[in-house]
């Protein structure tokens, strides 16, 4: 009797003790590829923090609204079960980079980490902007979360017509290290005098760019 009593207790403790078990902490930063001025949603679980309880998410990515230590950061409460949720977005003049994501509640770190990276704005330049007919012109510029080994297409009339987007004239390059791209393309001799809009697209989207180039006779 006194056996099966036991292996009751020990069964309603490890019952008591896998009912009352806080949930893992976690950090989620979602998209975690994002360009600068945009939003990202931060949640994750903060284990067993009380309802109600503020969560300081810390990064050096964030905007400085709030700060700890002297770093920026975001509040959020926290939800039934340990949870939180929040957006925010990233200053428009955030540096490229990688950067962590850390949280804080009830004076202690939660021990867990995400990190986010910043894209580059996308840019778009060529030099010299005026060119006589015939010459080379060098393009170069940012594509905006492209991975690298990507495609950019480069799109304007004053191209050679080697390769082409929806009937116009293109110049294809190569995504490098950090999302810049560089190419060099020679106007045609036979090209007419003009100003020419310069467009650039990379993984199926276009990168919201545009550049001219006037080209002399």
């Amino acid at each position: 009797m006194k056996r099966g009593f036991a292996v009751l207790a020990l069964a309603t403790g490890l019952a008591t003790t896998a009912a009352t078990a806080s949930p893992p902490k976690l950090i989620l930063v979602v998209p975690s590829v994002v360009a600068p001025g945009h939003v990202v949603t931060v949640s994750g679980s903060a284990g067993g923090c009380p309802v109600g309880d503020t969560v300081t998410l810390i990064s050096r990515a964030f905007a400085h609204t709030h700060d700890f230590a002297g770093l920026p950061a975001v509040l959020t409460p926290v939800r039934t079960g340990g949870k939180f949720r929040t957006t925010t977005r990233i200053p428009a003049t955030k540096s490229p980079g990688i950067y962590g994501v850390t949280a804080r509640r009830g004076g202690g770190n939660l021990g867990v980490q995400a990190h986010l990276r910043v894209t580059a704005t996308p840019s778009l330049t060529v030099s010299p902007s005026v060119v006589d007919r015939g010459r080379n012109v060098t393009l170069r510029g940012s594509a905006d979360g492209c991975s690298a080994g990507n495609t950019v297409t480069l799109i304007s009339r004053a191209f050679v017509h080697t390769h082409d987007f929806a009937g116009l004239p293109a110049v294809l390059t190569r995504v490098r290290a950090g999302g810049t791209f560089h190419v060099v393309t020679r106007i045609p001799a036979t090209k007419t005098p003009g100003r020419y809009g310069i467009t650039a697209r990379c993984g199926g989207g276009n990168l919201g760019v545009l550049a001219h180039l006037r080209v002399l006779s």
